[in-house]
């Protein structure tokens, strides 16, 4: 809800201004009730949603229509008028490329979460489906529309850090029973690096795609004799035990080749493959593409063998010998994880990696945006261990809010219906809006005229002091000058002269200190004049300018109830 008067969504399940010329986020509301969810998820998807909502009479009685709740719509109006008294602005994510690289944008949504607990536990195992991802990736990053791909997660890493990438950062290549696995350090690592793609989003970062199988890592393998490299199997690739890829539905087989540019590839010396964190030793991007023309492809990376999907990658023996380092092979287990406990990420044990890998339906009966509002309604309502009693004083004070929850919408929605049928009620309040700004340019001039009138007496006052002290000065020296006569009357001529030169030069003196105070106090009158004139001249461009758009709503005011009078004529006519 931080847009004024736009269609952006945050947390919301499409783009939408309605087929019916609803406003924005409307459709969304009436989607979310037609999809079963409770009065709590509904009421939290609203809360959190970036949509300003700006409800029509129409609008309304569409949610009416819908069975949307009163009190959910009363928190529409509510949340839209406070976002829109206070907008800003939030970047939206945008179109999914091709697998060769980032394409033109077009329109998504982005659903970044209420801010959810980083808890997720784990479900029954016919339960597992790819609505699991939805809410165990949401504490760490960005589900949006991605064209044809669907829902798809950025990671807040990728947010942070223009450089991060997929099977790069904060994990190391482990050789196992299963090939080469990816050991990722990275809490949604079990999740994103051994189900699903990855491919760019508009904004040239990193999006991953949910999938239902589980592999020691999905990457393309390229290597030289001096050079490894590996990219991430993009968006659309499949893999079905005993029969291999497809791209897009297109059978391609065990040997995945799609045509990767070198964008997609990560590359580091042989020497260096096998380096805990091979982040710090990847060849600068600069650099790609000549690593990706020095090297060829790997065939028969990936096999089907007793039950188990295998990724062989570069082979071990060259490996061992290019890095110098005799490799243990390590056993791959599932964590022992029972129904109801949290997820965890992986963990290794000697030679023995725990890692939670359920079987996954590929269905998703509930969209992230729904999933998301969910948890949070459910992490509000986790400590309601309440009584018999408080159920039943929650029940009383449910229905009395839903009662006076009503009652407003009706009244909003006379309202709203006044104000469209009745040009009197919308040039009042075009009248009100217009006569705000001429009030408060008349306070500024006010408030300039003030603070000048206040200089001005300031710069008054102090050559007032000025002449005060030339005064008293003068007076000083000539007093000086009678007493020093009357005491030395018997002296030669010299001293009564010496005298006068004294007190003439106190006079100067005096003189110059009062030219200078007056000279001060002229500069400040001078200045505060020019102030005034400068706030003042601001003032009547402000004025000027609010007249001239109250004259441009009248005027519109006076044309809107001319065709409306012409509208009435026609309709008495017909």
């Amino acid at each position: 809800m931080l847009y004024k008067m736009s269609c952006f969504l945050l947390g919301t399940l499409a783009l939408s201004c309605g087929a019916f010329g609803a406003s924005a986020g409307v459709d969304d509301v009436v989607k979310l009730q037609q999809s079963g969810v409770g009065d709590d998820v509904l009421a939290a998807f609203v809360q959190d949603s970036a949509v300003a909502y700006d409800l029509s009479a129409e609008d309304i009685q569409q949610l009416e229509d819908a069975k949307v709740p009163s009190t959910v719509i009363v928190a529409m109006l509510d949340h839209g008028k406070q976002l829109r008294a206070a907008p800003s602005a939030l970047p939206v994510v945008a179109a999914s490329p091709p697998v060769a690289g980032p394409a033109a944008p077009s329109p998504s949504v982005v659903e970044p979460g209420p801010s959810p607990s980083a808890v997720v536990y784990a479900p029954a195992p016919d339960q597992a489906n790819i609505s699991l991802f939805y809410e165990a990736l949401a504490p760490y990053g960005t589900w949006s529309q991605e064209g044809g791909n669907g829902w798809v997660w950025e990671p807040t890493d990728g947010v942070r850090d223009a450089n991060w990438r997929p099977y790069a950062n904060n994990g190391h290549w482990a050789w196992t029973d299963h090939g080469w696995y990816w050991e990722s350090d990275s809490p949604y690592g079990w999740a994103t690096f051994h189900y699903g793609r990855w491919g760019y989003n508009s904004r040239r970062r990193w999006s991953w795609a949910p999938d239902n199988v589980w592999g020691p890592a999905w990457v393309d393998w390229r290597q030289s004799e001096d050079h490894y490299g590996w990219a991430p199997l993009p968006f659309g690739s499949r893999f079905e035990a005993g029969v291999g890829f497809s791209l897009h539905g297109a059978h391609i087989g065990f040997d995945f080749h799609a045509s990767l540019d070198e964008s997609y590839y990560n590359f580091v010396p042989c020497g260096s493959f096998l380096d805990i964190n091979l982040g710090i030793v990847l060849e600068p991007e600069g650099r790609r593409r000549d690593f990706y023309s020095r090297t060829k492809i790997v065939n028969n990376t990936y096999v089907y063998n007793d039950n188990r999907i295998i990724n062989n990658g570069v082979s071990i023996t060259v490996v061992e010998h290019a890095t110098k380092r005799k490799t243990e092979r390590v056993t791959v287990v599932d964590a022992n994880i029972a129904v109801g406990q949290p997820i965890r990420g992986e963990r290794r044990s000697a030679n023995t990696i725990e890692v939670y890998r359920p079987k996954v339906a590929n269905v998703a009966p509930v969209e992230p945006p729904v999933i998301v509002a969910r948890q949070k309604a459910a992490a509000l309502h986790a400590s309601a261990a309440v009584t018999a009693g408080d159920r039943k004083t929650a029940t009383v004070d449910r229905q009395a809010a839903a009662q006076a929850a009503s009652r407003r919408v009706a009244e909003e929605k006379a309202l709203l219906k006044e104000k469209k049928t009745n040009p009197a009620v919308e040039r009042k309040a075009a009248a009100e809006t217009n006569k705000a700004p001429t009030v408060n340019a008349s306070i500024v001039k006010e408030h300039a005229s003030n603070e000048a009138a206040t200089e001005r007496k300031a710069a008054t006052e102090a050559e007032k002091q000025a002449s005060e002290k030339v005064r008293q000065a003068k007076a000083e020296a000539t007093t000086r000058e009678k007493a020093s006569e009357q005491r030395q009357p018997s002296k030669p001529e010299a001293q009564p002269q010496a005298a006068n030169k004294e007190a003439a030069a106190e006079r100067s003196a005096a003189n110059k200190e009062a030219a200078t105070e007056r000279k001060a106090a002229a500069e400040t009158s001078r200045e505060s004049k020019q102030n005034a004139a400068e706030a003042k001249q601001s003032a009547n461009k402000e004025a000027a300018a609010e007249r001239k758009d109250a004259a441009a709503a009248e005027k519109e005011s006076k044309r809107e109830e001319r065709d409306s009078a012409k509208e009435e004529k026609t309709h008495e006519k017909k």
